[in-house]
């Protein structure tokens, strides 16, 4: 028998009229039990912008090309992280 704990459950997706519910896990369990590290999305991209930059020595259109986003977006989220840390800093000295 396996204990289900948190998840979605509910009837099947396909069928008309399915109700689809959400059990969060116990507090304080937020990892999953496969030791995955689990980090906010935001995160997780600006890494994989910042990465693919460095492997390609800077060239911004060709990292951007490496991950299938237009040169501008990619300058536009790196704009969005910069904001972000300028806010963030300005909160905690102001």
């Amino acid at each position: 028998t396996v204990s289900k704990t948190s998840g979605w459950s509910g009837s099947s997706m396909g069928s008309p009229g399915a109700t689809l519910s959400w059990q969060a896990p116990a507090a304080g369990n937020t990892a999953p039990a496969s030791g995955l590290r689990i980090r906010p999305m935001w995160r997780v991209e600006r890494e994989m912008i910042e990465e693919a930059i460095r492997a390609c020595g800077g060239n911004v259109p060709r990292a951007a090309a490496l991950l299938e986003l237009s040169p501008s977006t990619v300058y536009r989220r790196l704009r969005d992280f910069e904001d972000s840390v300028s806010e963030t800093l300005a909160q905690a000295t102001g």
